[in-house]
């Protein structure tokens, strides 16, 4: 059985988890299920599970993989494929049983098992694989393995935090493309090149391999680029003063973020504060900025949403989000720039769009990387029917009906639309008319016959 170069070290490895990250084509499965097969094959008492996140996708994912591999090895003769359950044993015994995960207490049932392959591990949760994980123990005569095979098509995964920015141990991970992928035919590299022509996300995803996000289609902030908009130049710098905006929701957090113009027509986020139950409050929020900003002198103005003067509540007559502020940064003596309504949500999101994609008017923002919420926010909040945001809510793990995007990036269009107001005035008034001249007609002596 031949196997690529760049996957021989998973056929060597001795550690507990295998990721394999890489684009469209790199050959990433089939080097997997080869791998499988040869254990299966070569090792006594051996046993398997393969599983996709939707179940509906296994037949055409890990299973047809493995039978692949199986003939291709030409060891038909071994093996016993089913599909009502779907399974694959060989003759000794050894066995691969498949499983989706719409449900993550079904790996609860499961024991006995040496090698865990998560195919597209990037549509699971985090949650389940340490449910898989779990599954990997007892006494066994070899090491367990636990094997993520995926395209990185998300920054912000789980993914990437886990086993990318931090040193997890016992861990291989290789990374490939379809260029490591001696055996793909030039049609199908052809037709990759062509994508990526077009399509930047593609191109970083499904071609180089590298994090992102495949898609901006349905999205609202269409033109936020994460490799563009995130980087070191948002950074603090206590000469200049500090804008704050709120969005006063309590779950899944109080939302505040932290902004610095660096110029006049650029905005830099700096910082954000996500405070979650028992903390999620504005008075806890306020505290919590003081607290990591207490040295800082340079000025405060405060923005966010026109609802927060409202008392419905407060616990006090006479008091609203906006008050609570005030007191609890009495000492930075914030300087409130409120909106007096929220502005429209079509235009205001025109208008950011139009700033991410061609910084219009000259105008930039800038997000700092340690502001995972507001990033999420910008990459996945997805666009209602007329261009509205999405504010459908979803249970979160404690049953709390929440709308899981949209704080964070709230808090970006009160402040951006309150800071350059201006801009935001002629943005929606549309292109400036033509300038006519108004006067005699004078005939130039040069042209007359």
């Amino acid at each position: 059985m031949y196997v690529n170069p760049v996957f021989r070290p998973l056929f060597k490895s001795t550690c507990r988890y295998n990721v394999l990250k890489g684009g469209a084509g790199a050959g990433k499965s089939r080097a997997i299920a080869q791998y499988i097969v040869w254990r299966l094959n070569d090792r006594a008492d051996f046993k398997v599970l393969a599983m996709h996140k939707i179940a509906e996708k296994i037949k055409e994912t890990v299973f047809a993989e493995l039978n692949t591999a199986i003939k291709e090895a030409g060891l038909s003769d071994l093996f016993k494929a089913t599909t009502s359950p779907y399974s694959i044993t060989h003759r000794n015994g050894n066995k691969v049983i498949f499983m989706g995960l719409d449900d993550p207490d079904k790996l609860k049932s499961i024991s006995g098992i040496n090698l865990i392959w998560m195919e597209e591990a990037d549509m699971f949760e985090e949650g389940d694989f340490n449910q898989a994980d779990t599954r990997l123990r007892g006494k066994c005569a070899y090491k367990h393995q636990l094997i993520l095979s995926f395209n990185p098509t998300s920054e912000l995964s789980w993914l990437k935090s886990t086993f990318f920015d931090q040193d997890y141990g016992d861990t291989l991970i290789l990374e490939s493309t379809f260029r490591d992928n001696e055996f793909l035919d030039a049609e199908y590299k052809a037709a990759l090149e062509r994508k990526g022509r077009s399509d930047m996300n593609f191109l970083r995803v499904y071609m180089n391999g590298e994090w992102g996000r495949v898609s901006t289609e349905g999205m609202f902030y269409k033109n936020f680029d994460s490799f563009r908009n995130v980087g070191d130049q948002a950074t603090y710098d206590p000469d200049k003063p500090i804008w704050l905006s709120f969005d006063f929701n309590v779950q899944p957090y109080c939302a505040c973020t932290i902004w610095q113009l660096g110029d006049e027509k650029t905005l830099l986020l700096v910082d954000e504060i996500a405070l979650k139950s028992p903390r999620n409050t504005t008075k806890y929020v306020c505290q919590e900025f003081a607290r990591r900003y207490a040295a800082h002198r340079a000025g405060v103005f405060v923005t966010g949403d026109p609802n927060g003067r409202k008392e419905d509540t407060r616990s006090e007559r006479g008091y609203n989000d906006y008050t609570i502020i005030y007191n609890e940064l009495e000492s930075f003596r914030p300087s409130v720039r409120q909106h007096t309504k929220a502005p429209n949500i079509v235009p205001r999101g025109t208008f950011i769009n139009d700033i991410l994609a061609n910084n219009y008017e000259g105008l930039q923002l800038f997000v700092n990387r340690k502001c995972p919420e507001t990033i999420k926010d910008l990459t996945y909040q997805k666009e209602a029917a007329g261009g509205l945001k999405d504010k459908s809510k979803a249970k979160n793990k404690d049953g709390i009906s929440v709308e899981k995007y949209g704080h964070m990036s709230d808090t970006l269009d009160y402040l951006v639309t309150m800071v350059w107001a201006a801009h935001y005035e002629d943005h929606q008034r549309g292109p400036k008319p033509m300038q006519y001249l108004v006067g005699h007609k004078v005939h130039n002596a040069r042209f007359r016959t």
